[in-house]
């Protein structure tokens, strides 16, 4: 779910959220059929409830036909950018999940499911979240979160 070259940590300066997902929905991804298609499916679910969760941590998702293989982007941004419904609610590190809207045998049924919520209780966990901001590279981020995706058994 997760790979090396969908961990990032932009140069750029994002000036709001549509911006960071233009961005992370575009990444280089062969897990994706339709960036622009998967981009809409984001925005949509993101219209209709705000995904900021706490601590500056941000879980956009989308389960839609223009993924083929499920996935997790993650992206440490260099400032924060205003995520939630409330004041005060900027998010500097987004969890960008993809997943197929059906599968063989309805495989991915609930991995949606499965994956937000094995992450919001791994990010409950201050010293993961910690880990996560001081990780001075993308490689550091990948094995904290291969470790914690084998924890998930997903």
């Amino acid at each position: 779910m997760f790979e090396k070259n969908l961990i990032v940590m932009p140069d750029q300066v994002f000036q709001n959220k549509e911006e960071v997902l233009d961005y992370l929905t575009h990444l280089d991804n062969r897990r994706v059929a339709d960036a622009d298609g998967y981009a809409r499916d984001v925005r949509e679910r993101e219209a209709t409830f705000a995904t900021y969760i706490f601590e500056g941590i941000a879980i956009p998702h989308a389960k839609t036909d223009c993924v083929k293989e499920p996935f997790v982007v993650y992206a440490k941004l260099r400032e924060k950018v205003h995520w939630g419904d409330d004041e005060g609610e900027d998010a500097d590190q987004v969890f960008l999940l993809g997943v197929p809207k059906t599968g063989e045998n309805n495989e991915f049924a609930n991995l949606h499911l499965q994956i937000l919520t094995g992450l919001s209780k791994k990010l409950v966990h201050e010293d993961f979240r910690n880990s996560l901001k001081d990780a001075a590279s993308a490689d550091e981020i990948y094995d904290l979160l291969k470790k914690f995706e084998e924890e998930m058994n997903v």
